[in-house]
């Protein structure tokens, strides 16, 4: 059993330093480009995985939709609100994140791009093999009990799904920034929406 804890956690560990030394640093610190429409961001309370791929391809619409995957910073516990999670829109407006009766409302309507993007899969580059899931997040499909107004996280274990925004007028093209308020510090995540 040891020896194959061991390998798998070589294994985790040959995955993400392959990750790494595929990134492409960007002008924020701690983030960096994984791929097309995926960002990475480690900071010291918080590492996580955005992507953008499905707000990209709904401009104009009235829902930004994002996929967020969250892991603890190496030595530290932080703790993740829903409230504390909001996004910028490229005329400065600060959207929040929707509670869960409103997306049980527009659920549906969301199904099929949800869907697309894998909301509550795995994390799609640098968290991926990096511990233990949970099976908590801040919005959860109809029937489902396990939407959480906050997440406990460690560095063992990700947690992932999808981030949903009503935006009055429409997704624009733009630079957006993901807000997420820690106890301790900001985690601020730009992506480039359209040309």
């Amino acid at each position: 059993m040891g020896g194959r804890r061991t390998g798998v956690f070589l294994l985790a560990a040959a995955l993400a330093s392959g990750a790494c030394a595929t990134a492409v640093p960007t002008d924020t610190p701690g983030l960096s480009r994984v791929r097309e429409y995926v960002l990475a961001y480690d900071g010291p309370e918080l590492r996580s995985e955005l992507g953008y791929r499905a707000a990209a391809s709904r401009l104009g619409e009235e829902w930004l939709l994002l996929k967020l995957s969250l892991s603890a910073a190496r030595g530290a516990l932080t703790t993740v609100e829903g409230a504390g999670i909001r996004v910028r829109t490229p005329d400065g407006r600060e959207l929040p994140l929707i509670d869960m009766g409103d997306f049980w409302g527009v659920h549906a309507e969301l199904r099929i791009a949800l869907d697309q993007m894998d909301a509550w899969g795995p994390p799609v580059a640098r968290l991926e093999g990096a511990g233990r899931p949970c099976t908590e997040w801040f919005l959860a499909p109809p029937g489902s009990f396990s939407d959480r107004p906050y997440l406990g996280l460690d560095p063992s274990s990700w947690c992932s799904g999808p981030l949903v925004f009503r935006v009055p007028g429409g997704v624009q093209p733009g630079r957006w920034v993901l807000m997420i308020d820690l106890e301790e510090s900001d985690v601020r995540i730009p992506f480039v929406l359209g040309d």
